[in-house]
């Protein structure tokens, strides 16, 4: 039977929170990348920077 609507939604909404519970290590491990990523250089913003644009 193939979900359709809000509970299709509910169903992929639910996907990450699992995946998390099930790999643990590898989401803790994952952090580090992530934080980078997030307040690593902004490359758009840096050449913003240079240009004198900000």
């Amino acid at each position: 039977m193939q979900r359709s609507g809000r509970g299709r939604i509910n169903a992929l909404a639910s996907l990450p929170t699992e995946w998390i519970l099930e790999n643990p290590g590898t989401f803790i491990g994952m952090m580090p990348k992530k934080f980078f990523r997030f307040w690593g250089m902004d490359g758009e913003g840096e050449w913003g920077y240079q240009a004198g644009t900000t």
